[in-house]
């Protein structure tokens, strides 16, 4: 079933038509609301409405996830503009909807809350055991511990603790987690059960996107993350089972303290900052002792940066003395590469001093030593969703050129390896030059793969390089 993510923004012209009830023109600088749809074909769909034309969509009007206009507004509609509209104009945007009406679809009878989820999903399971074993005591019978379960004891316990929650409560202790709130009482309860066993979802280790939990609790995925330089939001193939989900610890039952929710907050925006798992401190620290190591380094050397033969000696002496100081910064790997990166930075900065160089340098190349921690993090994180581990190195590669697609604009190359790369976490099986190309063709295509994906899975297990990838990470940088 495709997936639509869901925008506000401010129409960029006047060429798009509204896809709702009115059809009209949507005029420049209005407010709209892009719906994109990705297909299995690796094209999407992208829809504009106004918001006075959008109603509800199904998958959040009725069943486990349904929700008030509002939660949508807050909790499903992500900010284009990166925060000059949400929360701004939240008040006016619901109005707007609630203008529009409230669901897409038709009400199917029974299905007056969403709650209770399906037959056979994580709430209904452990709503049919708990209410069994309640019968059993009523009854005078001491159930079996020897008996085997469907639900753990620890789920059902947990349940004892939610069930009777208000859902305005529910939210407060999902909202004490820095979890996402959205959903019925019983999907809010089946998170708060989670939660209450394993800990908070952690950030997204690959992009440090928000963790959240699918409808009938089988899985945990990532939303994918908002890049300020595009003004996009990123689609992130992490998936796990709640089990071996990434979490944080404690999980709080009563409302933290602000030393803990701002310790909370400062976690997240580690994680968001990095782009995934931060990481450690490198040799010699990262922070304002190693900024002030660095400028103690360049103090002495000679500074005049107001033509061009003071910047080519500064440069010189810049990238002699920093290449042999502790923590390193990492520096592009020919000299001459290094050379045109530094002087360029010292010409667009020639009112600063050297010790206010120093962060302009630390922003630009970061340390070497912290981007390795990262790295080696990020791979871990991979060889733990892959069914082989040994094909995490694929992984790791075809999302960075994923991403890098995603930069330029190009969503539907983007997609492309995303897909990919959701694919080859499900393969059980090392992928070697024998197999890559069969991974795209034949009986042993595998679905989200094609022959060019496949050929370029090809050439890096038998080179250790991918050249579309070195174009574009040439093209970026």
């Amino acid at each position: 079933m495709a997936e639509s993510s869901y925008t506000i923004e401010l129409s960029k012209s006047s060429r798009s038509g509204c896809k709702g009830i009115c059809k009209q023109k949507i005029n420049k600088g209005e407010l709209r609301i892009c719906k994109l749809t990705a297909r299995d074909d690796a094209f999407n769909l992208t829809s504009y409405y106004h918001p006075a034309c959008f109603k509800l969509p199904r998958a959040y009007a009725t069943g486990a996830s349904k929700m008030s206009i509002e939660d949508f507004v807050s909790d499903v509609l992500e900010d284009a503009t990166g925060g000059d509209i949400l929360p701004v104009r939240q008040n006016e945007i619901v109005a707007a909807l609630e203008k529009a009406g409230a669901t897409s679809g038709k009400k199917t009878k029974g299905d007056s809350s969403g709650g209770g989820g399906n037959e056979g999903s994580a709430m209904a399971k452990i709503k049919a055991e708990y209410q069994k074993e309640k019968e059993a005591m009523e009854n005078g019978k001491v159930p079996d511990a020897k008996k085997a379960k469907t639900v753990p004891s620890q789920q059902l316990e947990a349940y004892e603790i939610y069930k009777g929650m208000k859902n305005d409560d529910l939210k407060d202790v999902l909202r004490w987690n820095k979890q996402v709130l959205k959903g019925s009482k019983d999907f809010m309860v089946l998170k708060c059960i989670d939660g209450h066993i394993h800990g908070r979802l952690s950030r997204c280790e690959l992009c440090g996107g928000t963790l959240k939990m699918t409808e009938d609790g089988t899985k945990v995925v990532c939303g994918g993350s908002f890049d300020e330089d595009t003004q996009q939001r990123l689609p992130c193939s992490f998936e796990s089972t709640p089990e071996k989900a990434p979490r944080w610890k404690p999980w709080h039952e009563i409302e933290p303290s602000e030393e803990e929710m701002e310790e909370m907050d400062k976690l997240i925006e580690q994680y968001k900052e990095a782009g995934g798992a931060p990481a450690g401190k490198s040799e010699g620290g990262v922070g304002p002792e190693a900024e002030e190591k660095l400028a103690k380094a360049i103090a002495g050397i000679p500074w005049d940066l107001t033509g061009i033969a003071g910047i080519k000696e500064a440069v010189k002496e810049l990238l002699k003395v920093l290449k042999d100081t502790k923590p390193a910064l990492d520096f592009p790997e020919t000299p001459r590469e290094a050379k045109t990166k530094i002087a360029s930075i010292l010409q667009m900065n020639r009112d600063k001093s050297p010790s206010e160089i120093i962060p302009v340098f630390i922003k630009e190349f970061g340390f070497a030593e912290e981007k390795k921690q990262k790295a080696e993090k990020k791979e871990s994180a991979i060889a733990a969703q892959v069914e082989c581990a040994a094909n995490a190195k694929i992984v790791s590669v075809l999302g960075e050129l994923a991403d890098l697609y995603f930069k330029e604009g190009n969503r539907n190359a983007g997609m492309t390896y995303k897909k990919a790369c959701a694919a080859i976490c499900k393969v059980s099986f090392e992928i070697d030059g024998s197999n890559a190309k069969g991974l795209g063709k034949g009986k042993t295509k595998v679905e989200g793969i094609g022959k060019g994906t496949a050929d370029k899975i090809h050439e890096f297990v038998t080179t250790g390089t991918m050249q579309k990838l070195e174009e574009k990470r040439g093209d970026a940088a």
